[in-house]
């Protein structure tokens, strides 16, 4: 959205508000087949919060899996292969002015850990904090971010 693409883009990723942050099965899905094809490398590391185990949960039901006991969450990264074939699509199917915002996003949101990528998108983006469990924990308890602060009176 941020890059202004919907409209150009093949696959609409259906994105809805969830417990956790905007969630899409059309993402799960792909990045199912990305792993099928060894287009990215994975990497597990133990789980450390509440919401990665619920996240690990909410992908297992999505995929009709058994919800895993696993301690573990995957960390995904495109590969060698997959930064072939991707620069090969671009080269041929991205004008350039829209390379370079894509690039902007990606340096953008990948310095971001997950707290603030939700603190962010929860602020930008308020609809998809309609059904989040963790706003208290991001915001405050109580806290209301479509509201603004009422005007100091001297």
């Amino acid at each position: 959205m941020e890059a202004g693409l919907e409209d150009r883009l093949s696959t609409k990723f259906d994105y809805r508000a969830y417990d956790f942050g905007p969630y899409s099965s059309v993402v799960v899905k792909e990045i199912e087949a990305l792993k099928t094809v060894n287009l990215i490398d994975i990497r597990t590391v133990p789980l450390t919060s509440v919401k990665e185990i619920v996240d690990r949960h909410a992908v297992d039901l999505e995929l009709d899996r058994t919800p895993s006991e696993t301690k573990e969450v995957e960390i995904y990264r495109i590969n060698a292969r997959g930064l072939r074939i991707w620069r090969e699509l671009v080269r041929q199917r991205v004008p350039p002015e829209i390379q370079t915002r894509l690039m902007d996003l990606k340096r953008r949101y990948n310095q971001m850990d997950l707290d603030d990528l939700l603190n962010y998108m929860y602020q930008a983006y308020p609809k998809y904090a309609e059904k989040s469990k963790i706003m208290k924990e991001l915001f405050g308890l109580g806290s209301r971010p479509e509201l603004t602060p009422f005007e100091r009176f001297e």
